[in-house]
């Protein structure tokens, strides 16, 4: 999946994570991380918040500062200043200086 956001293939990354749950294959937190930073390479702010809350909602896995730092990167990147902030303030994880 890395090979695929290096070559601008964000929305494939997308689409083979989708087909990962169809199968029954929960995400770990290294593929999250590889979502949301596809989210973030092709712009997809709304995909990007959808996938980061339901990781919080489902339990599946908590987010890490990588998690954050994507979410932060990404609402920073589309003018969503605020909502980065609120994310910072809201972490679970101590923020360090990518985020």
């Amino acid at each position: 999946m890395q090979d695929m956001l290096k070559h601008g293939y964000g929305k494939e990354a997308l689409e083979l994570s989708e087909q990962m749950k169809q199968l029954g294959m929960e995400p770990d937190r290294i593929t999250l991380v590889s979502v949301l930073t596809a989210c973030n390479y092709t712009g997809l702010v709304d995909k990007d918040q959808q996938y980061f809350c339901s990781m919080i909602n489902n339990n599946s896995v908590m987010p890490k500062v990588e998690h954050y730092a994507c979410m932060v990167d990404l609402l920073d990147c589309f003018g969503h200043l605020d909502e980065a902030e609120d994310i910072i303030n809201k972490m679970a994880v101590e923020p360090n200086g990518v985020v």
